[in-house]
């Protein structure tokens, strides 16, 4: 009689005959895991408290690291800057049609009468001049701010062009036009702030023909920058917090490596990218600390911390393990 058969782990046949199949694979100790959960809950924490920052800090706002976003991304993130190079605000019939509709707006919104309304028309056409008389040389004949300004728009096109035939090859032609584009936001940051105060006062003077009753603002559009400022703030909280609680682990920390990427993607430490990080970053070459954090993540990312010590264990065991049977179980 022939010896029973084996199976090639080892394993003998149950009592039907058949060999019964055991999972092959690493295996990770109480340390192992122990760690792997310590590292999920200060991540976490590191994005917790950046969220809670910002949402103590009301001068928070991610404009700062966007204008400085460099590398083949940099032209998608420098979108999310309202007029980033001040074109829009340099355009008087744009500015013009914006002043319109706001005043249309206001009186609707206030129920203005026949003698308010005229008053509203009349300060609209009072601060139109204003801008015309900025933005252009036929009020006041400003030729010499004219010309500046039409010299930063050409500026603007050249630089684009220069930008799109660069490449980190040339590293010189990378810092000029870094340099040149430092240079021309700066002097479009100080024409813009000129028409932004007109627009201030052109508001404040709409609110002041409304007689009896408090002015109702016309609520402002929610630009993309501010969209943006919200989700990063909302988001490290809602990622820390799962890390921490681990709830929802996996999803929570690939969305954390994703929130990285972008980090990563505008500020690449790359060979002969420039402008080089600061030097308070302290040194390195492609991997930097979010690169080591983004890849902690991924890596969090597969593995059921969460089940191991975490809120995960209740949602998979009273949760998914009911709904899905068996195939729960893994």
């Amino acid at each position: 009689m022939s010896p029973a058969p084996h199976a090639s782990n080892g394993s003998r046949p149950d009592e039907s005959g058949r060999i019964p199949l055991q999972r092959r694979g690493f295996q990770i100790g109480f340390l192992g895991v122990t760690g792997l959960v310590l590292l999920r809950i200060v991540i976490g924490w590191h994005f917790l408290y950046s969220g809670i920052w910002k949402v103590q800090t009301p001068s928070f706002s991610a404009s700062g690291f966007l204008s400085q976003a460099k590398g083949p991304l940099a032209e998608h993130f420098y979108a999310m800057l309202p007029d980033v190079d001040g074109r829009k605000h340099l355009d008087f019939e744009a500015q013009q049609e914006a002043m319109k509709k706001y005043a249309d707006a206001f009186v609707a919104r206030n129920q203005l009468n026949e003698a308010e309304t005229a008053a509203a028309r009349e300060i609209l056409a009072a601060h139109e001049v204003e801008l015309l008389d900025y933005l252009t040389d036929e009020v006041k004949k400003k030729r010499e701010l004219k010309e500046q300004f039409d010299e930063h728009l050409h500026k603007l096109d050249r630089l684009a062009d220069q930008k799109e035939t660069a490449t980190r090859d040339i590293p010189f032609q990378q810092k000029r036009n870094w340099d040149e584009q430092t240079k021309l936001r700066g002097q479009a940051a100080s024409w813009s702030k000129d028409v932004d105060r007109i627009w201030d006062q052109f508001k404040a003077d709409l609110a002041s023909v409304v007689e009896g009753r408090p002015a109702r603002p016309v609520p402002a559009d929610a630009v993309e920058l501010e969209l943006v400022d919200r989700l990063v703030t909302y988001s490290n909280i809602a990622v820390g917090a799962c890390l921490i609680a681990g709830l929802f682990t996996r999803f929570s920390a690939l969305a954390g490596a994703l929130f990285l990427a972008q980090i990563v993607a505008a500020q690449p430490d790359w060979p002969g990218m420039y402008p080089a990080p600061h030097p308070s970053a302290g040194r390195s070459l492609i991997v930097n600390k979010e690169f080591v954090e983004m890849t902690a993540l991924i890596a969090l990312g597969f593995l059921p911390t969460g089940r191991w010590a975490g809120l995960d264990f209740f949602v998979h065991n009273l949760i998914v393990r009911p709904l899905l049977g068996k195939k729960g179980a893994v």
